[in-house]
């Protein structure tokens, strides 16, 4: 078992054959955190997933699931309860003592600490994970429920616990002795997170400059020396994990954080929306690719005022096709059109026409997927770590019209195409795909980073469904890419789906220009 991080530990001690916790463990900056804390189970998808896996198929020609939500556990009966959380709980009990407080428990042998937080409302959130469990409190003893099944817990030695108290953690197989190492009210948890912060071009190179040499770190040194005092690039973190990311180029988009580690040195976590890492000293917030090596990805923010914040987003309006002109030099305005229907003759006609790699749009130019031919990884499952519906594919990317990206995405016999583009109207990337049936499915997708991207459908053919996908370049001649994303019907996760996608060969001689006499 696994996490990505800086370091990652193996947890020892399970017995073959048995049902014991896996505790996956991460470092960040000297600090050991656990990222995931689960029974090993059996259960795969259920009959409703089943059902659904031949639209899923068709739906996402690439990537789905990470990082939020987690597991169905639509095959599992043992343990189930009617219910669990929920009300406040009575003075003077366990229950009463631990509501509202974040509670530091260290397992010292092993020199690992993790933190739960019991909100009031009969869930909790371990730190460093984004979904919540639900927990019953019976006696000194708090049970755990993840969807309403029993998932280990925690035996405290009073009702009220005090630091230094011992507890015991974990499941009938496999007990764990923790030693409390601090307590405190949920409301004073990570405060020097909140409030506004903006990019510091200036902090940002100096780390920069510290970073040996490696192939694509001096243009992003190119990249952050251009931004200048960038007023748009904006952060505003508030309580219970929202934050709010302004670009200048988008509307804001508004994202969720969670706390993994909380000290004298500063405050770490993960931005889950985005698949980034952050972490915060003084005056300083520092954020990073989670998933990417090397980290000159890396951003440093300085904290500011409220009226600061509001003084620069003012004076930063999003660029129209006109403001893009004459901002960079390219002219947008004579682009072809986008139609007010996509139709699926439309997409086809794009196919139809051979590439043309010439004077392409900025949106697109150096930082969208290589054009060529890719070989596809697809892996989907109930939870990212049981990805058991695999396939592989065939892509192959071109561009035409200055302004269009178009995919052939072969799976087997049944081939589909898609294509996208960046609006300059509605400040938005957008992605369309014709499916088997006709039905054009649309997504709405905006660039955190050079190297990162994500989508969320806007028309799907069933109403009561979303999707989410997130692309990451893996190396700087972008012939690596990861998607990963999610799936929700009426707002619960069904399944997640992981591709990988690896760069093969130039366009074939067909998709491309005839060469001039």
């Amino acid at each position: 078992m696994w996490c990505t991080g800086k370091g990652v530990q193996e947890v020892k001690g399970q017995r073959a054959g048995g049902r014991v916790p896996i505790l996956c463990i991460v470092m960040i900056d000297d600090f050991i955190v656990i990222m995931d804390w689960r029974r090993e189970r059996k259960a795969r998808y259920d009959q409703r997933m089943k059902k659904l896996l031949p639209l899923l198929s068709c739906l996402l020609f690439v990537g789905c699931g990470e990082e939020k939500g987690g597991p169905l556990e639509g095959g599992l009966s043992s343990k189930e309860v009617d219910s669990v959380g929920g009300g406040a709980p009575s003075e003077n009990t366990l229950g009463a003592n631990i509501a509202g407080k974040i509670i530091t428990f260290k397992i010292p042998e092993d020199k690992v600490r993790h933190q739960i937080q019991f909100n009031d409302d009969g869930t909790l959130l371990i730190l460093g994970r984004s979904k919540q469990l639900e927990y019953r409190i019976e006696s000194n003893e708090v049970l755990m429920f993840d969807e309403g099944v029993r998932d280990g817990g925690i035996s405290f030695e009073s009702s009220n616990p005090q630091v230094g108290n011992r507890a015991k953690m974990g499941t009938e197989e496999e007990i764990a002795v923790v030693i409390i190492s601090k307590i405190e009210n949920e409301e004073d948890h990570g405060q020097r997170i909140i409030g506004y912060w903006a990019m510091d071009p200036q902090k940002t190179l100096k780390v920069l400059e510290s970073f040996p040499a490696s192939e694509g770190l001096q243009e992003r040194k190119g990249e952050v020396a251009k931004m200048g005092e960038t007023p748009s690039m904006i952060a505003h973190i508030s309580k219970r994990g929202r934050m709010v990311l302004y670009n200048g180029e988008d509307s804001p988009e508004t994202v969720t954080y969670n706390i993994a580690a909380d000290d004298d040195e500063g405050t770490s976590g993960w931005i889950g929306d985005i698949g980034a890492g952050f972490k915060v000293t003084g005056d300083t917030l520092q954020v990073f690719s989670a998933e990417r090596s090397p980290s000159y990805y890396t951003s440093l923010f300085s904290r500011i005022s409220e009226e600061e914040a509001k003084r620069r987003l003012e004076r930063t309006p999003s660029k129209t096709s006109k403001e893009a002109t004459e901002s960079t030099g390219d002219d947008v305005s004579n682009l072809p059109p986008l139609p007010e229907t996509v139709t699926k003759e439309f997409i086809m006609g794009l196919w139809a026409k051979a590439h043309d790699g010439s004077d392409i749009i900025e949106e697109l130019a150096d930082n969208n997927i290589r054009v060529g031919v890719w070989k596809v990884g697809i892996g989907m499952g109930p939870n990212k770590r049981e990805l058991i519906d695999t396939s592989e594919a065939t892509m192959t990317v071109k561009i035409v019209d200055r302004r269009f990206q178009v995919w052939q995405w072969s799976v087997g016999q049944d081939i589909g195409y898609s294509f996208l583009t960046y609006d300059y109207d509605r400040k938005r990337y957008r992605w369309w795909s014709a499916l088997s049936d006709g039905f054009i499915m649309e997504w709405s997708g905006r660039r955190y980073w050079r190297n990162l991207m994500e989508w969320n459908t806007v028309r799907v053919p069933e109403e009561d469904m979303r999707m989410t996908a997130r692309w990451m370049f893996l190396s700087e001649d972008r012939k690596k890419l990861k998607m990963a994303g999610e799936i929700k019907r009426n707002d619960a996760v069904v399944a997640y789906r992981k591709d990988e996608f690896t760069w093969l060969s130039e366009l074939p001689d067909e998709h491309k220009l005839p060469e001039a006499d």
